[in-house]
């Protein structure tokens, strides 16, 4: 009788086992026009387990069937979809309703504009879209306060020095951090877009 218990128990907890077995989860998210969408954060519901979207918008999870996925991506509608029996599923995310002036993304979280503390500087993009440059920094001279942006060289294509409010300070970095898409991307974007 103790066998035949054993072998119950032992039946019963491998077809349970069996029924959360996890799957690879693929698949590519675009945007309204297909677009591929870069850093779209997915993740599986109530659990740790996450990844962001790569180039292509391609993304890959372990995910069992049954489990939500969260894709979400500043700018865009949150979407949650179950896994089914397809271990392909692919995203069209829409843009959001409320407009991104109203939030600011920092690097230590998101608070609404007006309980921000810091200086926060927007540049309106029909302000710079008929000034003619290979470099973006170049579109930002006289755009942002208490930005002091100087050419190194007189050579065609180089870098351009940027520095905010702190031309006078000694030993510290005053180079600004470059946030494109939610990603840094360091001090210097002038050759890196």
């Amino acid at each position: 009788m103790k066998k035949f218990t054993c072998a119950l128990l032992l039946m019963a907890i491998s077809s349970f086992a069996f029924g959360q077995e996890s799957v690879t989860v693929h698949g590519t998210i675009t945007d309204q026009k297909n677009n591929p969408l870069l850093g779209v954060t997915v993740q599986v519901s109530g659990s740790q387990n996450g990844t962001i979207t790569d180039a292509l918008g391609g993304y890959q999870i372990k995910a069992a069937a049954g489990d939500s996925l969260i894709f979400h991506s500043v700018g865009y509608a949150t979407q949650i979809l179950r896994v089914g029996s397809s271990s392909m599923i692919n995203v069209k995310l829409h843009p959001a309703s409320r407009g991104l002036n109203e939030v600011v993304i920092l690097g230590y979280g998101t608070q609404q504009k007006k309980d921000v503390t810091a200086a926060v500087t927007t540049v309106d993009v029909s302000k710079i879209k008929d000034i003619s440059s290979a470099n973006p920094t170049k579109l930002l001279v006289g755009q942002v306060p208490g930005a002091v942006i100087s050419q190194t060289t007189g050579s065609p294509g180089k870098e351009f020095n940027v520095v905010i409010r702190g031309l006078g300070s000694l030993g510290a970095s005053s180079d600004p951090l470059y946030v494109v898409d939610g990603f840094p991307v360091g001090t210097s974007i002038g050759q890196n877009l």
